[in-house]
């Protein structure tokens, strides 16, 4: 929430080293910073927006699958070349055969963001030339299902998880088909906050919270509840919302 008005994620004074790469940044800059070094976890956000694509594919494409190779069918030197995060027949898309959706999450304040110019246009350009070719050499459309990473999706993008939506709906007799593309968003929201949150929390030099939400305490002071993670401690927050009593709060 904090970086999206702006803002640091986290207070300190100086520069501090950066957990993920022993840069150091500045806490103005550690959010952008975390946002361009935390790649493994930058990989799980992006896979979890894959599968949660994958699965609205799925309910109408049993045959849907993900990390496609292209094979044999585009030659030797790119058999390792995977243009489809997603490959599946779930609707036409203007066409007949497979369909590779590429799912491509990009960050609006990073270097390569060029001035004036949308990122999320620039990096749809950038894969289709990369692998629009190699898809269509293996028979399957090729499809950029981009974002960014604060949830601005590509209109494209939205065309295409309408059209998985009004095939998931056909599917089951299901009419109102924009609760399931309105569902769908907001989970893809969700796991695009977590991912932005999770590298964030990977770079972070320390979490300035209150001790009761799993800032520094004495080791002797910590609870069953903290959870070690790196130089950060974490907090169940569960075990602060509902507490000791299971009463919850107000």
């Amino acid at each position: 929430m904090r970086m999206r008005l702006g803002m640091a994620p986290e207070s300190y004074d100086g520069a501090a080293k950066c957990s993920a790469c022993d840069r150091e940044v500045t806490a103005e800059w550690m959010g952008i910073h975390a946002l361009c070094c935390a790649k493994g976890q930058s990989v799980k956000g992006h896979n979890r927006v894959r599968d949660h694509l994958a699965d609205l594919a799925k309910i109408s494409d049993a045959t849907t699958s993900t990390e496609q190779k292209v094979g044999s069918a585009a030659g030797a030197a790119a058999e390792n070349w995977r243009p489809a995060d997603i490959l599946t027949s779930a609707s036409p898309f203007g066409g007949v055969g497979s369909a590779a959706l590429d799912v491509g999450i990009t960050c609006p304040l990073a270097a390569s963001a060029q001035e004036g110019q949308d990122a999320v246009d620039m990096y749809r350009m950038q894969k289709i030339r990369k692998y629009k070719v190699i898809a269509e050499r293996a028979h399957w459309q090729y499809h950029p299902v981009i974002m960014s990473c604060f949830g601005r999706p590509h209109v494209e993008s939205v065309r295409l998880v309408r059209r998985l939506a009004q095939a998931a709906g056909r599917k089951f007799g299901v009419e109102d088909v924009a609760r399931i593309e309105e569902r769908w968003w907001k989970h893809c929201s969700t796991l695009l906050a977590e991912r932005v949150a999770d590298m964030v929390l990977r770079c972070s030099p320390t979490i300035g919270l209150p001790p009761a939400l799993g800032g520094e305490v004495d080791a002797d002071e910590r609870g069953g509840g903290d959870v070690e993670y790196g130089r950060t401690t974490v907090v169940d927050v569960s075990a602060v919302v509902v507490g000791a009593d299971g009463g919850g709060l107000p």
